[in-house]
């Protein structure tokens, strides 16, 4: 999971505020894609870049919504 600086709650209803979830559990991608999508956001944060997030709130963990694709910016 990840804390975004936007809270997923204030963009789409059903969602907890502040995190999402990228299912390293496998449930909604296979495991290994949610491990890079946090390789992916542990990048942003020791670089200190931005990230955008595609987020489905039909997809949840316990109560967090699913990162369907996070892409990292460049600076």
């Amino acid at each position: 999971m990840a804390q975004l600086d936007t809270s997923p709650s204030d963009v789409l209803e059903g969602c907890n505020p502040s995190w999402i979830s990228f299912s390293c559990s496998g449930d909604f991608n296979p495991s290994e894609v949610g491990y890079r999508k946090l390789e992916a956001a542990q990048l942003a944060l020791v670089t200190e870049t931005r990230i955008t997030a595609i987020i489905d709130n039909t997809k949840l963990h316990n109560g967090y919504c699913f990162a369907r694709r996070l892409d990292n910016l460049s600076p």
